[in-house]
């Protein structure tokens, strides 16, 4: 019988003394049995998204490890000299980016490497993005214009609990590729958003910083924990799956990785992933998390917000037929119910609709030529 191929591919790296000469080692391994590197090599823009969620060190478990960037930016620039690379990140409801860049020592970065852009998404134009596969944008996805003609586009995350959806990684930190700032409006519906966002960016190349890692009440507050550890993928669905079982957390219980894997961005069944380097077996760690009833009541505090929002729009909509209700009482001061239908209301139906123009005035020349013969 003939063995089937598994496209998705990751592999975890055991960094045994996290060095800069160690960590650029272990990249550059995970990389070249991961991807292509033909592709990448003859990139011309590159768009890197670092997860720096707060103005924290990397130490603390809570932002990527500047030597991690860096070590990429060189095996990018090796083999491809003239590539325009771009770090990103925007603004949050608890910080802007520029105080990230600044706190995590990625400003230093652009001061070492000249050719390269350190850029907040959310100072930039934006493009609207229409596309059958949204769910929750229905009305088109806002992006930052940096990702028009970006040849290859990487995602580098850090290991971490999430209070609310239990593990944060490559999924969850296209998340930050949103430019508004106020991104919590979006949380009780944060499945559907996270697979739209995927759905449009997804990563070609996947890296988990795990060096040291984040328990507990993450994705900020949590406590540190020194795994010594790399997650490279090809897959943004499978790289998730695997770091999310190192940590002891079953892929199917993250909300988000369920949801973007059910509209097929990427496979969540460990069996269907070629695993590369260390199993997850001598490597696994079972991370605290926060309190079950924590989880629950925080998961039940969206399914509120989400109604709430529902009942808003229900309410609003009500309103609005009142409002018309209103406006269709005063016509009828000076006018016929006749002349209020075909005059007035007929009119505004079609604008609503977007109904041809023809047809309203086709319907009326009937009716006129249908009153005269009367």
């Amino acid at each position: 019988m003939k063995e089937r191929r598994l496209n998705s591919k990751v592999i975890l790296l055991k960094v045994v003394s996290p060095t800069e000469n160690d960590i650029y080692s272990s990249l550059e391994r995970g990389i070249s049995n991961i991807i292509d590197p033909n592709r990448l090599s003859n990139a011309k823009k590159i768009v890197i998204k670092v997860n720096l969620c707060k103005p924290f060190p990397a130490d603390s478990g809570a932002t990527v490890d500047i030597r991690v960037t860096e070590s990429l930016l060189k095996l990018i620039w090796e083999p491809n000299p003239t590539a325009e690379i771009y770090v990103v990140e925007s603004d949050s409801g608890s910080r802007f980016a520029e105080e990230a860049f600044r706190e995590t020592g990625y400003l230093s970065l652009k001061e070492r490497h000249k050719n390269l852009k350190i850029v907040n998404l959310s100072k930039t134009s934006q493009i609207l993005v229409n596309d059958h596969r949204l769910r929750y944008f229905k009305q088109g996805l806002r992006l930052s214009e940096v990702f028009l003609d970006c040849d290859y586009f990487i995602s580098v995350s850090k290991l971490k609990t999430h209070e609310f959806e239990r593990f944060t990684g490559i999924l969850k930190n296209q998340f930050g590729c949103l430019s508004l700032k106020n991104k919590e409006q979006y949380h009780p519906s944060l499945p559907k958003v996270i697979a739209d966002v995927n759905s449009i960016l997804k990563p070609d190349l996947c890296i988990i910083d795990g060096l040291v890692a984040m328990e507990g009440k993450g994705p900020g507050f949590g406590d540190p924990v020194e795994m010594n550890l790399l997650i490279v993928g090809n897959d943004p669905v499978a790289t998730d799956a695997v770091a999310a079982s190192v940590i002891g957390i079953a892929p199917n219980s993250v909300p988000h990785t369920k949801e973007t894997a059910k509209r097929g961005i990427g496979e969540i069944e460990l069996r269907k992933i070629s695993l590369l380097g260390e199993k997850i077996e001598e490597v696994k760690k079972e991370f605290s998390f926060v309190p079950a009833r924590a989880f629950y009541v925080f998961r039940l505090s969206l399914k509120v917000r989400k109604y709430a929002h529902f009942l808003t729009t229900v309410f609003s909509f009500v309103s609005s037929i009142g409002r018309q209700l209103e406006r269709l009482a005063r016509a009828l001061y000076i006018r016929s119910p006749r002349e209020v239908l075909i005059k007035r209301v007929f009119p505004e139906l079609g604008k609503k609709f977007k109904v041809p123009s023809f047809i309203y005035k086709l319907y009326v020349a009937v009716h006129l030529s249908i009153r005269s013969r009367k």
